[in-house]
């Protein structure tokens, strides 16, 4: 399935060192940063009591990539970050791979804090802008589910909820008025991911303006219309 797969156990942070971890009754809610007492309230959200707190070495993005991978140029092209609200300090500590590597990006990102102190999507969006990526749309939202506590049962056709975390897409644009300069393997890498995330249009508008010429343009235009077209289950991903 992959052409090149490798593990990395870490620990990712903003910054180098020890930190506590909070392990949640529901293994999958544990997170470097507390859980919101309130919103846990508010929600009869299960699985956010903490269990128990352990330290743990952290590392950050650019010490990993540019350390002993710094021959291995292609690491870090694509993020996918899922950190239950540390996405932001992860980031924090990766501004040289978000500057030198990082063409795509799918960041989980909160609507309401679901972990004390944790940055919302505003400031994740804003963060990301410093780098020139630009936010093109959610892969993924998510409401308040049948999990979580709901005063009105059952709900109408009408009936709306909060929505509370989503994945947000980013590209780094080089169409934009801020004009990311890329090479030509980032150029190809930013094509590949918008392709593998259904964003054909801005695959296509990429690859014509920075790298695909005559034959190859056409190819390419053909290729994007291809998938543009296809229903969801023969998508390029």
């Amino acid at each position: 399935l992959w052409a090149k797969f490798d593990l990395e156990p870490q620990a990712l942070a903003g910054r180098e060192g020890e930190q506590p971890f909070h392990v949640l009754v529901g293994p999958a809610n544990s997170s470097l940063l507390p859980p919101n007492a309130d919103m846990e309230k508010r929600y009869s959200i299960p699985g956010f009591e903490i269990a128990r707190q352990i330290l743990v070495r952290t590392r950050t993005l650019d010490t990993i990539l540019f350390g002993n991978r710094a021959k291995e140029n292609y690491w870090g092209e694509f993020l996918k970050l899922d950190a239950q609200g540390a996405e932001l300090d992860i980031m924090q500590g990766a501004t040289r791979t978000l500057t030198e590597r990082t063409v795509a990006a799918i960041v989980e990102v909160e609507f309401c804090p679901l972990y004390e102190s944790q940055p919302l999507f505003s400031e994740v969006e804003t963060y990301m802008r410093q780098f020139g990526f630009a936010f093109f749309g959610f892969w993924e939202t998510r409401h308040p589910s049948a999990r979580l506590r709901h005063l009105l049962r059952p709900h109408g056709a009408g009936w709306q909820e909060r929505l509370v975390h989503a994945d947000a897409i980013f590209f780094k644009d080089p169409l934009a008025p801020t004009k990311a300069v890329l090479s030509g393997r980032a150029a190809h890498a930013l094509f590949a991911c918008a392709m593998l995330l259904g964003y054909y249009d801005f695959a296509l508008d990429v690859a014509l303006e920075t790298w695909a010429r005559g034959e190859e343009a056409e190819r390419i235009q053909a290729l994007a219309e291809k998938y543009a077209q296809a229903p969801d289950q023969q998508k390029f991903i």
